[in-house]
């Protein structure tokens, strides 16, 4: 079984607005809640060459929220993370970032530890950029390190901690930690402060701050633009300088993914707080329709969109402490979507007038027989099925499960395990 390689496409995550206004105060585009200094419109907006040319392949794993940290390496292997722990899956071989066989993974300058901390990894060329430790304890440095010399030089070192945000072609997005003096009791407001660099140049340019308030989660990018989800959890998009803020989607949005014309998502208001309407809008003419109700994830793969619907099974029973008798009591974990997946061509989506409907994946009954449980979130790239799972487990009289990530085959069933741990709450 071959990991194929994912087509080209942009399926994008969401994050939280920047609201960002220019020297004179005159707002590009305001949305409630969000503040934060303004960015100058004198700063130099990249053409759509330097953003695209020679970007770095499209993101996979960036395309939604949750999506399990998946990256596209460099079309043929992808990245993946697992609790603190990146591994890079070829095919079916999963392996650790760093490759030296002597390596016992602890040294400050091994590629595993050094990428530990970051929340996403990009590959340029022979480079992986991340934001990895710095100097100090709670520091955070920006990261290129070669893979043909297996040395990481730093391009930027910060005394705060951080995240990555998201990419836009060749510029990658993060934020560190600024912290004001504290108030009279003992609160000190934090900030984030924006920066973006150039993966071909190196170049680094500082966009502005923002609130520390989960601002700018799922950062992501598409053709010359990012696109987040706001903290009205709207869909709104920016130009590379964080400028020209547009609301893309007025409805309370969930997750989203964009290919082509359209933007699919689905809705923030849940039916008995399990499912949503999953909606499509042509980004040209405006028009949106809904696609399915009783959603409870979905995912695009290049010509399909795959997707799930509230149609809950009861799994496996494990232990759980009844904390008002202190007794262990056997408790039974319920599956919303009771493993059934359904595929739809994007196609077939623009033709019918009538209520599209998918086919389920009939080759996951397999692992239902099995006793093995998808999650609630999944991802699909090369037609494989990226989710975490979970099984009972049954040891010394104790009633556990096993759970980790792994990549199923749409086709055939077939599953390669990522990773795996034992749980027990006894």
């Amino acid at each position: 079984m071959r990991l194929c390689r994912a087509k080209k496409q942009f399926t994008l995550c969401f994050c939280i607005l920047l609201f960002l206004t220019s020297c004179n105060r005159s707002p590009a585009s305001s949305v409630p809640g969000n503040t934060g200094t303004p960015v100058s419109t004198s700063l130099p907006l990249p053409s759509s060459g330097e953003i695209l040319d020679s970007a770095p392949a499209p993101l996979p794993g960036e395309a939604m929220a949750h999506r399990l940290s998946l990256y596209d390496a460099d079309g043929s292997s992808l990245y993946i993370k697992w609790d603190t722990e990146w591994r890079e899956i070829e095919g079916d071989s999963v392996r650790t970032l760093c490759r030296d066989p002597l390596c016992s993974h602890t040294s400050p300058t091994c590629l595993n530890v050094l990428a530990s901390p970051s929340s996403a990894i990009v590959r340029y060329g022979d480079d992986l950029w991340f934001l990895g430790p710095g100097s100090t304890f709670a520091g955070r440095s920006l990261i290129r390190y070669s893979l043909t010399k297996a040395k990481p030089s730093v391009i930027a070192e910060y005394d705060t901690g951080g995240a990555m945000l998201g990419r836009l072609g060749n510029y990658l997005y993060y934020f560190t930690l600024r912290y004001d003096e504290p108030d009279d009791s003992g609160h000190a407001k934090s900030w984030r402060k924006i920066y973006r660099t150039c993966v071909r140049t190196g170049e680094t340019v500082y966009l502005g701050e923002r609130e520390n308030n989960n601002d700018l989660v799922y950062m992501t990018g598409a053709g010359e633009r990012l696109w987040w989800r706001d903290s009205l959890h709207h869909l709104v998009s920016a130009n590379a300088n964080l400028a020209d803020v547009r609301t893309e989607v007025g409805a309370s949005v969930q997750i989203y993914a964009l290919t082509g014309d359209s933007v699919f998502y689905l809705t923030d208001t849940p039916k008995n707080g399990d499912a949503g309407e999953l909606r499509v809008k042509n980004l040209a003419s405006g028009l949106e329709k809904t696609l399915f109700t009783d959603v409870t994830w979905f995912a695009c793969d290049g010509d399909s969109l795959w997707y799930s619907l509230y149609d809950p099974a009861e799994g496996f029973s494990w232990d759980i402490r009844n904390n008002a008798t202190g007794k262990t009591e056997l408790h039974p974990i319920t599956v919303k979507h009771g493993n059934r997946i359904y595929r739809i061509e994007l196609e077939s989506l623009e033709k019918t007038e009538s209520k599209p409907k998918g086919q389920r994946i009939t080759a996951l009954d397999a692992l239902t027989n099995e006793g093995i449980w998808l999650g609630e979130v999944f991802t699909v790239v090369g037609g494989r099925l990226f989710t975490q799972y979970r099984m009972g487990y049954e040891s010394n009289g104790k009633h556990g499960m096993k759970t980790g990530m792994f990549a199923v085959d749409s086709d055939t069933g077939e599953y390669v395990t990522i990773s795996e741990e034992t749980v027990f709450n006894s």
